[in-house]
């Protein structure tokens, strides 16, 4: 009986911690951020809307080509 006494005052706040236990979804955790893609020059831009505008695709062809060979 004094075991009684003694496990059931311990064992009401054990009881009451498990059930303040906050459970968290998938839903609650927030994403990495996305990818960072570099912004090209300013003057490839203007290379790329000149040639885009006047549809020289050679040129174009040229100027992503030397892009990717700098890679």
């Amino acid at each position: 009986m004094t075991s009684a006494r003694i496990a059931i005052p311990l064992l009401i706040p054990f009881l009451l911690a498990g059930c303040a236990d906050i459970y968290k979804s998938g839903a609650d955790i927030t994403p990495p951020p996305a990818q960072i893609t570099p912004i090209p020059p300013s003057e490839i831009l203007d290379r790329f809307i000149k040639s885009y505008n006047k549809r020289d695709a050679e040129a174009i062809y040229e100027m992503m080509s030397d892009r990717l060979k700098a890679n």
